[in-house]
């Protein structure tokens, strides 16, 4: 993408590079359960409900803006199931992002050296960090909130 100066549109100013190499049509459950487990703390979890029926919500006007009828497109029942189906994927993945998220600038591994010494990509995430304990109190919270939400929620 360019971007140009408005006096001068033959000469772009800045350039941004797009890589869609893991673009994809699913389910936008994938990244809301992601974006949520590796950030929520414990009353935005203890709000989960609320911060789904707000997220429900928005979706809802956006798609009724297009002429499009959300309860046919994506439902709140239909947002629960796809929670039930794809937020396992976000806790999993959690044990990764988690770790590098909230270690100390100096505990980062130096992720090219390792890849080219050969390590395999889970290899790079096996390190000590000093933030441990809240690393394990993060992953726990999660985990226990997904296996909450299973389990009340059997639709």
């Amino acid at each position: 993408m360019f971007k140009y100066e408005q006096s001068k549109k033959a000469k772009p100013s800045e350039v941004r590079f797009l890589d869609f190499q893991m673009a994809m049509v699913d389910s936008p459950v994938i990244d809301l359960s992601s974006f949520l487990y590796n950030v929520a703390d414990e009353n935005a979890l203890a709000n989960f409900d609320y911060l789904l029926s707000v997220y429900h919500e928005s979706f809802s006007k956006t798609m009724e803006s297009l002429g499009s009828n959300p309860e046919i497109i994506f439902s709140m029942s239909d947002l629960k199931q796809h929670w039930k189906k794809y937020g396992f994927y976000a806790v999993i993945a959690l044990a990764i992002y988690i770790k590098v998220q909230l270690c100390d600038l100096d505990e980062v591994p130096d992720f090219i050296k390792l890849i080219e010494n050969g390590e395999n990509f889970i290899g790079c995430f096996e390190f000590e960090s000093r933030n441990a304990k809240i690393i394990r109190e993060r992953m726990k919270r999660a985990y226990v909130h997904f296996g909450e939400f299973l389990k009340f929620n059997r639709l």
